[in-house]
């Protein structure tokens, strides 16, 4: 079962590689990132533990039902007039995002003095993360939680936007953005956060189309610098592990067996289904706390048992060999939480869904609202093989700041004509 869905995803892969065409796409994204990860699996250059067939199904329908939702809503939105708004200028209020940068790194200074206090006596980043993971340091709270750490999130994504805008004050901004990710990276031990940036800031360049030399020499120069720091954290992520390829084998494809452990080992599903209170479960947090700040104490069972099952999950398991890994059980887990197979059904033709849609926004207005909303997007995408982000409050947050604290300042456009494509 496993090389037969290998050979599907790689034929659909090669479909949207050959014949689309389209590399900025989310569903390119989608596909390149589990072609990689089913591949390298089936290699077997480490013997994990093998799942059966009924987990591949899982998987296999999970995709076909992210493909089937997006290209319904692609074939929709081929048929429509495609019009674009031609506009004299977008105004963006930069001195308000400079002082939301200035008030976020504000906010995680705390959390940054007590990590670097620590990181300064071992100098073992991962040991800052299993401070940060258990809550064992000064600066965690409802604050960071519901506020400091989601503006933590979006900032960057929105730098990687910015930094194409010739306004003066976009560099300063950039510039406090990159200070909130040394800030995560020392906090928190993030590497990846750093990566995602020069992935954004790529995808962005690319899909915006800049075409002259001048512009693209700009363009490939800041890439570079940031680059640099890319490379940096390979360094230390070398200096840390005896075996980087080992390492990385196993963070790219230990999703696969923990997938199958989170949905048959014993511990889980014990009290059943949760019904959107897993994927969804940042959301409904969200929901929750503002009912309970004005008094209001609606019924919590399905909301602490999704809780209770990412907890189990977020502990070490044995995925083969002795190799230990957590939390990243795939984005179909969190589905299937919610009511099995159908959930998961159901609930990724959703996401190929929405994320056509957003992705044909983008391309009909790139104004810097519908980038954004793109990258917020690709952030979604690029963890698949970790879960659904709306399961946190730190990633529904970020969408909500997104919606209330970003789009009314970067969204407003003096409108000129309006064209029609050809």
């Amino acid at each position: 079962m496993e090389y037969l869905v290998n050979m599907i995803i790689v034929i659909v892969f090669c479909y949207y590689l050959i014949i689309k065409r389209d590399y900025y796409s989310p569903v390119f994204l989608f596909m390149l990132i589990w072609t990689t990860i089913i591949t390298l699996y089936n290699t077997r250059f480490i013997a994990l533990n093998r799942i059966d067939d009924s987990s591949w199904l899982i998987i296999l329908v999970g995709i076909v039902s992210f493909l089937l939702g997006y290209s319904l809503m692609e074939v929709y939105t081929s048929r429509k007039i495609s019009q674009k708004d031609v506009f004299a200028e977008e105004y963006i209020n930069y001195n308000y995002l400079i002082v939301l940068a200035i008030i976020t790194i504000l906010l995680l200074i705390p959390l940054f003095v007590s990590q670097f206090q620590s990181f300064m006596t071992t100098f073992d980043l991962n040991q800052n993360k299993t401070n940060l993971v258990l809550q064992d340091v000064t600066g965690i709270g409802v604050v960071y939680q519901y506020v400091s750490r989601p503006l933590q999130l979006i900032m960057p994504m929105l730098a990687s936007i910015i930094i194409f805008k010739k306004n003066p004050k976009s560099k300063i901004f950039v510039f406090l953005c990159i200070v909130i990710l040394f800030i995560e990276f020392i906090s928190g031990g993030i590497k990846q956060s750093m990566i995602f940036f020069v992935l954004y800031i790529f995808l962005v360049g690319k899909f915006l189309g800049i075409s002259s030399s001048k512009k693209k020499s700009k363009l490939d120069n800041k890439i570079k610098i940031l680059g640099i720091l890319l490379v940096c954290v390979i360094l230390y992520f070398m200096s840390t592990y005896t075996n980087l390829i080992e390492s990385l084998y196993l963070y790219v494809v230990g999703c696969i067996p923990l997938f199958e452990q989170a949905i048959k080992a014993d511990c889980f599903l014990s009290g059943g289904y949760v019904y959107g209170f897993s994927a969804f479960q940042g959301l409904f947090r969200v929901v929750f706390k503002l009912l309970n700040t004005i008094g209001l104490f609606p019924p919590d069972k399905l909301l602490l048992l999704g809780d209770e099952y990412r907890f189990l999950l977020e502990t070490g398991r044995d995925i083969g060999q002795g190799h230990m890994y957590n939390s990243m059980g795939t984005v179909f887990y969190s589905f299937y939480y919610d009511g099995g197979i159908v959930a998961v059904v159901l609930g990724m033709f959703l996401f190929g869904f929405v994320s056509a849609k957003l992705y044909d926004n983008v391309k009909r207005k790139n104004s810097t609202y519908n980038l954004l909303i793109y990258v917020f997007l690709i952030y979604f995408i690029i963890n698949v093989e970790s879960r659904f982000e709306f399961y946190s409050v730190i990633q529904a947050m970020g969408y909500i700041f997104i919606i209330i604290l970003i789009k009314p300042f970067i969204n407003k456009k003096i409108k000129i004509s309006t064209k029609r494509n050809e």
